[in-house]
């Protein structure tokens, strides 16, 4: 007896239904948990913020140098302390700007994560487009 009669007379096809089923239902879980480790990793991030009592960390802006901007270590959460910090830099650009000359100096000026701030900007309506790729800062 060969092929599928000694499948069918070993009862193969219940061994193979339950390792495909095994190899699905890991996949599944490898799913959800990549598509999960970024809010597992924000908890551990914010693990020593949930402990009651712990002091709550300071953002500390770097001073100005010889251009007169101050250089932020990291990026306050709240928009509103972004765009203080971030507005000496727009106001250097002609308005409107396309957002690469934005790039441009917040990478010149050693500026963390320009990509992200200037979407949560873009995003908090800070930055507004104003057609054909170019933008005006809002004044608060």
């Amino acid at each position: 007896m060969r092929g599928l009669e000694a499948i069918s007379a070993a009862d193969g096809w219940q061994m193979a239904a339950l390792g495909i089923s095994i190899v699905f239902l890991s996949l599944v879980i490898l799913a959800i948990v990549i598509s999960q480790l970024h809010n597992l990793l924000a908890l551990w991030e914010k693990r020593m913020t949930l402990v009651p009592g712990s002091p709550a960390p300071e953002v500390k802006v770097a001073p100005p140098d010889e251009t007169g901007l101050p250089h932020p270590p990291v990026c306050p959460d709240e928009i509103d302390a972004v765009a203080v910090i971030w507005s000496p830099l727009v106001e250097q650009l002609e308005s409107p700007f396309p957002l690469p000359d934005l790039y441009r100096i917040a990478a010149e000026n050693n500026f963390p994560h320009p990509h992200l701030t200037i979407n949560r900007l873009r995003q908090a309506g800070k930055l507004i487009p104003v057609g054909s790729g170019r933008f005006s800062w809002k004044q608060a």
